[in-house]
């Protein structure tokens, strides 16, 4: 009985450490790809906006952004003089608190595609009578604006706690994530009130 039972406790161990290295390797695996849609609500004496981001997973693994606590800041880029030279961006100071509304899954992709999810995001804008909340809604309506995308990076940093579903079971783990997202041009995003 005690063979069986420490068996049991050393293929536990085994499968938890596999599973923390492969859903590390899993994080790395999806990237933001646009903004679907987007929600502008009041809350209190607060400016929300609610953002579905759509990301894709190139993991062999289905995923799940289950919950975080992170905050989000603008990197505006620098339009170069000459026509072909890169895009500088510019670390933006202001930094805004996010956090993921609902658990999403992130169907898992496949040689030829990657599997694409939604995950909806809150970012406090802040107070509705303040001048700068006015500045953080430009920001983020300029997400979704043709002529802006390639001109903005998104960074969002903090946790993520995140599981990788294997079989009947989902493993979660929480990582520290410092993550840029540039958005794509996106021909059309859902605005709504």
């Amino acid at each position: 009985m005690k063979k069986l039972v420490c068996s049991l406790l050393i293929c536990a161990v085994a499968l938890a450490t596999g599973l923390h290295a492969q859903s590390s390797a899993d994080l790395a695996k999806i990237k933001f790809v646009g903004v679907k849609s987007m929600r502008i609500a009041q809350i209190g004496d607060q400016r929300v906006a609610f953002v579905k981001l759509q990301i894709a997973n190139s993991s062999s693994s289905e995923l799940v952004i289950a919950d975080g606590a992170y905050t989000i800041k603008f990197r505006s880029a620098e339009i170069p003089k000459e026509k072909d030279a890169e895009l500088v961006f510019v670390d933006e100071t202001q930094k805004l608190p996010a956090t993921p509304t609902k658990e999403s899954i992130l169907p898992k992709g496949s040689l030829m595609s990657s599997g694409v999810g939604t995950v909806e995001v809150a970012v406090v804008l802040g107070q509705i009578d303040q001048p700068v909340t006015n500045d953080n809604l430009i920001k983020i309506f300029n997400l979704a604006a043709a002529e802006h995308q390639k001109q903005v990076q998104i960074v969002l940093d903090g946790t993520l706690r995140f599981g990788v579903n294997v079989g009947n079971a989902t493993a979660f783990q929480t990582q520290e994530i410092r993550w840029v997202l540039t958005p794509k041009a996106m021909e059309r995003v859902i605005f709504a009130e």
